[in-house]
């Protein structure tokens, strides 16, 4: 490191004009940021780099193939330590300036990869901002790339590329373009049907989160028959997983339980009850000790006291609801804030079996 400075240090004494040093300063600022980003000085490698851009700004207009490869590298430095240290909108705005520059340089070497990677990160946190139609904007995008290199691929991407087809439908969806978000669901589910999921489990894991998030938003918009088949296909594919990678256990749990759920507003409770069982029990499996995951086994506990009282078995439901009660009101203040839709849902069912067992005792 003390290289880098005193080479930074060297140039910067050296009496000719700004636009001479500019591009060495430029070059070892940038490699600077890399290695410091190595040795998880983040801070540190961020300012190296923001330090490096408006120098290599500087030479663009009169610069050569090198100094705009320089350019699309050095945003991209400053993105991936935004990443670790930035808020949701620093985010965008370093994904938005590099996206650019990579898409000039996308036939050189792995600079299309670099541009995929570029665009889920930015489309991540315009979606979490609620700006899912920029962020669909931009994965349209990565989903043509994907489908390009889909041609000549592997298996490996083309589950990559289902996965992308998957995130699409979540983003059609929340835009309530339902029919698109299912013709994007669609086409996914015909590409993973031919596919050995082994190739890429990372892929089938965040596709089996696309589609349990595509389930509940089909389900919200009283589209229930299209959630029980998503939500079906999601748990299908976090079955598989699981069987080899049993930290997806939980989020097996977790799915099976949304299953569930949407099958008792249908109608189907009974149908629901062994998908609810199975979801509390491996969500207590894989343990609750986090404020998020006490949230999300209330809200299993719920929908299993639902199905039994739906089923006639009140007596079995009413101390499921008392336990997912008292779990949600121990946690924090801020937590329970949050989590006031799942509270309120678990108390008026206590309320209406408290009701029901005080008739019966009279």
């Amino acid at each position: 490191m003390l290289s880098f400075q005193g080479s930074i240090a060297s140039w910067r004494t050296v009496q000719h004009t700004s636009s001479l040093i500019a591009d060495p300063i430029a070059v070892v600022l940038w490699s600077m940021s890399r290695s410091l980003r190595a040795l998880g000085r983040i801070q540190e490698a961020l300012s190296a780099a923001q330090e490096a851009q408006p120098l290599v700004r500087e030479m663009l207009p009169k610069g050569d193939r090198r100094m705009r490869l320089l350019n699309a590298m050095n945003l991209l430095e400053i993105l991936c330590n935004t990443v670790d240290i930035g808020t949701e909108q620093q985010i965008v705005d370093a994904g938005l300036a590099a996206v650019q520059p990579l898409r000039e340089q996308v036939t050189e070497g792995n600079f299309a990869e670099k541009l995929i990677a570029t665009i889920n990160i930015t489309a991540g946190s315009l979606t979490k901002l609620g700006r899912a139609t920029d962020a669909l904007s931009l994965q349209s995008e990565a989903v043509d790339l994907l489908r390009l290199r889909v041609e000549a691929g592997t298996d490996h991407e083309r589950l990559r590329l289902a996965c992308h087809l998957g995130y699409q439908a979540v983003l059609h969806a929340m835009l309530d373009q339902f029919s698109e978000a299912i013709a994007r669901a669609e086409e996914c589910r015909t590409l993973i049907g031919v596919l050995s999921l082994e190739a890429n489990l990372e892929s089938v894991v965040k596709l089996a989160d696309y589609l349990h998030r595509l389930g509940a938003l089909l389900s919200k918009s009283d589209r229930r028959c299209d959630a029980l088949v998503w939500r079906e296909t999601g748990i299908d594919l976090r079955r598989h997983v699981t069987a080899t990678s049993p930290d997806q256990a939980y989020a097996l749990g977790r799915d099976l339980n949304g299953y569930a759920w949407t099958l008792c507003t249908s109608g189907r409770s009974e149908d629901a009850l062994a998908y609810a069982q199975e979801a509390v029990a491996l969500q207590q499996e894989s343990g609750v000790e986090t404020a998020n995951r006490k949230v999300h086994f209330a809200a299993a506990l719920h929908t299993l006291a639902t199905a039994l009282v739906a089923c006639e078995r009140t007596s079995e439901a009413l101390p499921l609801c008392v336990e997912a009660v008292e779990l949600v009101r121990a946690l924090p203040e801020h937590v329970i804030a949050e989590s006031a839709s799942t509270l309120e849902a678990c108390e008026q069912l206590l309320d209406r079996l408290n009701g029901t067992a005080s008739s019966e005792q009279v």
